[in-house]
């Protein structure tokens, strides 16, 4: 009898020992593969030159790894309202001053920007109403998507207006 004891004990720690295992593989496996990106975007106005004359506007899409693994991103896109054919309409965020190859690793922690200047952005953009809304997406390598939040279009017409306004003043 104490032999059948002693076995139900080696294999009562045995299970435990290999559940606890179990859990510590699953708990990490779920830690490490975390990935996530923030996606967020901000206008500026451009000033040039030694007397910081008024060129323009721009807008600044930023990409922050905000994951703990590297990932590569495809070029941010603007998601459109509309659908054609049952799909999603999506417009590419303006080639001008993109020298940049993609996809770029982004590490834990790095960021990466898109310029782009309002006027060519709102050209692109002009067949939508000004209250609609967009929103600013990218796509990982391996097929995730991670979206800004989504912003009316009549921001950005209100911006350009207030910077214009701004330089007729200081003309």
């Amino acid at each position: 009898m104490a032999v059948d004891d002693i076995k139900l004990v080696l294999m009562t720690i045995g299970v435990t020992v290999g559940v606890i295992g179990l859990i510590l593989t699953i708990r990490n496996r779920i830690v490490d593969h975390k990935e996530n990106i923030s996606v967020s975007y901000a206008t500026r106005a451009v000033l040039v030159g030694p007397n910081m004359d008024y060129a323009g506007i721009v807008i600044k899409v930023f990409l922050l790894n905000s994951g703990n693994k590297n990932l590569h991103v495809n070029r941010p896109y603007l998601r459109t309202p509309y659908k054609k054919d049952g799909f999603d309409q999506f417009e590419m965020i303006s080639k001008e001053g993109l020298d940049q190859k993609y996809p770029v690793k982004l590490e834990p922690g790095q960021e990466h920007s898109v310029e782009m200047s309002l006027e060519s952005f709102l050209r692109s953009v002009s067949y939508l109403k000004p209250y609609r809304r967009i929103r600013f997406e990218v796509r990982t390598s391996n097929g995730k998507i991670f979206k800004s939040k989504k912003v009316f279009i009549r921001s950005f017409i209100k911006q350009r207006e207030l910077h214009e306004t701004l330089q007729a003043k200081d003309v």
